[in-house]
């Protein structure tokens, strides 16, 4: 059945996407009684309606029933297909498994068939009146059923059975409708009432209500429902050790409570799920090694637990993770090369190596392990050219060679690997209008563009990339308010705007854009405590403010909105204090609180913020010697830090300062000469010591210094001349060298 319902689904998808979204929403309008139409009109659509009726084995009423509940949402014109094929697909499930229903009750079987008749029609809600009375049928059997001892015993809990199922396809039914927090509370009543002897059905149940509760926003009801389900997976494995399909749904259960607890920020238990997780699936790929599905999850379970460890900043532990599971993947596709599916998992560890290569500076691997995974999904899309997703693989590989290209400060060259990556989402895009994961990638491709071409200096076309991305996701969110991912995306969009607007030095754009970005972060945040990211997302808004603030001299608000940030950085820190990313944005926080306080002329205090954020970044970076980022964030604390000491007048501490941020950034372009960030970083730590040494009368000295940091930024100019930063280096560095001479 579950083949012949993915084919219809196919079928369904395939048809109503040919069709014209604005007949389709006159179609609506019409049904819905929005807008008047002839007789004639009126029948052109019905036939029309009876036409997409034919084609997908529905009722003329069914159709018409569709166009109503799309009337009721409200859909906007171009959604209109995808929302007719989400209520086509829930409804077509829905019918063809109602026929399961088989109450015991004469009467409760007479309406479960009636049910069945009605929906044929279209006709929801009357099913599901229905099937509330069969319900209230077998609830009364169930009630009564105690009184007839052991025979009356089993009638029970068929009773019981029938009536849970009779709750679960309630739930399935406000599924098509957008209930999901009914659908939910529909599903846990329904795994409640179910006998004790099923209790595998108990947990399919809180698994189903675990995922609506997911949808529908509330990680905290979603966890708890996957937690319960977890607990009778566990019990069902201890019970029967040797039941591998029983192991499996206990290493699946793992991971669904390690996706929620990763959502909600919480990485320490992120990671124990995962590796509980890990645990089963290694133990069934050793008791099987020829089971490749056994050997595949195996790699999965090593590509979670990595993707954790790297978002708590141990870049060594996710290497070795992922290097694991590359190891698995080589063997499978080595095993079976004409696998696409272990092809593309293949690419997709090449990718994951990649990305934890790059956070440690080692762009030229990175560079390789993206190259491979580009190298596998080209073949992919060549040997599938209408395969949308090996499509979507190859423009992410596209991104990812563009963000080398960019950190190598080869701004050109990574323009063409974002433009490759733009004609694919447009592709795709313009394919399927109604898919909206194509649309966020369409406006991805334009915020990654728009990124370059502000590095390039060219803010007006930066702008207008930035705005076609925003344009996007106001769509999206308008279409589907309720979807927080969208929400999300928007809120970035205003703040990538915000900072153009803040290069053009338009700064009361600016801070309107950043304003808007901080609502919507706020109504994120409140709608739900427990998510961290949003929490933390809400924190960069007030930082985003605080910098514009700090531009217009309002030095006081500034503050204000920096410590806003402090506070929600503060209780992520002490809630999770292994979570690197927490601590390093408090070392953040501390800095821009420092750099007011500077401004302000309360060098002391800025002192004391400078040294809290140093202490910070000195435990990252002894924890992970090998994290390039918090090797230069360190040098940045050492920097700033040295700023203050100079306007001191204790030249001799701030020349000690300045050398330590130097040694890291000799450090860092040792290790990667071709990032074009860290030589930057390396020019700049000579200029500021030649400052110091000039200042201290050792003018010959100072000279050499500002001689090989002038050298650097010339280098830096003659591989990426579109380097709109590059130019104003060199102008500093010339301005130096000519008051030496004077």
């Amino acid at each position: 059945m579950a083949r012949d319902i993915k084919n219809s689904t196919i079928n369904i998808s395939s048809k109503i996407s040919s069709q014209d979204p604005a007949v389709l929403a006159v179609i609506t309008k019409t049904f819905t009684g929005q807008i008047a139409a002839t007789a004639e009109a009126k029948a052109k659509f019905d036939a029309k309606g009876a036409g997409l009726a034919q084609q997908r084995c529905f009722t003329a009423s069914a159709v018409t029933e569709f166009f109503k509940i799309l009337g009721e949402q409200n859909a906007p014109q171009e959604k209109i297909p995808a929302r007719l094929i989400e209520v086509a697909i829930h409804f077509a499930q829905t019918r063809d498994e109602l026929p399961e229903l088989q109450p015991d009750d004469p009467h409760a079987a007479e309406l479960a068939r009636a049910a069945k008749q009605v929906l044929d029609d279209g006709r929801l809600a009357e099913a599901g009146g229905l099937l509330d009375q069969a319900k209230e049928i077998e609830l009364a059997a169930l009630y009564k059923a105690p009184e007839l001892k052991q025979r009356a015993q089993e009638a029970g809990d068929r009773d019981a059975l029938n009536t849970a199922k009779l709750l679960a396809y309630r739930g399935k039914f406000a599924a098509p409708q957008f209930r999901y927090t009914d659908a939910a509370r529909y599903y846990e009543v329904a795994s409640a009432l179910l006998p004790p002897g099923v209790s595998d059905g108990k947990a399919v149940y809180h698994v189903q209500a675990g995922n609506m509760w997911w949808t529908s926003g509330n990680s905290t009801a979603a966890l708890t429902s996957h937690q319960v389900s977890h607990g009778i997976f566990e019990h069902l494995a201890r019970a029967d050790p040797s039941n591998a399909e029983w192991q499996r749904d206990l290493s699946v259960s793992h991971n669904r409570i390690g996706d929620v607890q990763q959502a909600q920020g919480d990485l320490a238990a992120a990671l124990t799920s995962y590796q509980g997780d890990l645990a089963t699936t290694d133990c069934l790929a050793k008791a099987d090694p020829g089971n490749a599905e056994w050997q595949r999850d195996l790699s999965i379970s090593h590509n979670r637990i990595g993707d954790v460890q790297r978002a708590q900043g141990d870049l060594a532990a996710a290497l070795t993770s992922y290097q694991a599971a590359l190891a698995v993947r080589e063997h499978l596709a080595n095993a079976d090369p004409g696998n696409a599916e272990w092809q593309r998992d293949l690419s997709v560890s090449h990718e994951r190596i990649g990305d934890v290569l790059r956070a440690q500076g080692d762009l030229a691997a990175a560079l390789t392990s993206y190259q491979a995974a580009l190298t596998i999904r080209e073949r992919l899309a060549n040997a599938d050219p209408g395969n949308a997703e090996w499509q979507r693989d190859l423009s992410v590989s596209h991104n990812r060679m563009g963000d080398v290209s960019r950190a190598r400060g080869d701004l050109s060259a990574a323009l063409t690997s974002y433009d490759a990556d733009l004609a694919i989402a447009e592709r795709l895009a313009k394919a399927d209008p109604g898919n909206a994961e194509w649309q966020r990638d369409l406006s991805i491709s334009h915020e990654r563009i728009g990124d370059v071409q502000q590095a390039q200096g060219d803010l007006a076309l930066a702008l207008t990339s930035h705005q076609a991305a925003l344009a996007i996701r106001e769509r999206l969110t308008k279409a589907d308010p309720s979807n927080s991912d969208w929400q999300r995306d928007l809120s970035v969009s205003h703040e990538r705007i915000g900072y153009v607007q803040q290069a053009r030095g338009d700064l009361a754009a600016a801070l309107t854009s950043y304003q808007v970005a901080l609502m919507i972060a706020e109504r994120l945040a409140n709608a739900n405590p427990g998510n961290a990211e949003w929490q933390r997302d809400l924190s960069v808004s007030h930082n985003k403010i605080g910098d514009v603030e700090q531009a217009q001299g309002a030095l006081a608000t500034a503050l204000t909105s920096y410590q806003a940030a402090l506070t929600i950085r503060e209780h992520l820190a002490t809630a999770d204090p292994g979570n690197a990313k927490w601590q390093r944005d408090l070392s953040v926080s501390h800095n821009r609180i420092g750099d007011v306080q500077r401004a302000q002329g309360d060098l002391a205090a800025a002192l004391t913020s400078y040294q809290a954020a140093l202490t910070i970044r000195e435990h990252l970076a002894t924890t992970d010697p090998g994290n390039a980022e918090w090797q230069r964030d360190l040098s940045v604390s050492h920097e700033r830090i040295g700023d203050v000491q100079q306007a001191q007048g204790d030249l001799a501490a701030a020349l000690t300062s300045y050398e330590a941020d130097l040694a890291i950034a000799k450090r860092l372009t040792k290790t990667d000469p071709g990032n074009a960030e860290w030589q930057r970083d390396l020019a700049l730590g000579y200029g500021r010591v030649a400052l110091i040494e000039r200042r201290q009368g050792a003018r010959d000295d100072a000279l050499k210094v500002f001689q090989r940091g002038r050298d650097i930024i010339n280098q830096l100019i003659r591989r990426a001349p579109d380097n709109a930063t590059l130019p104003n280096d060199l102008a500093w560095f010339d301005r130096q060298m000519s008051t030496h001479e004077k």
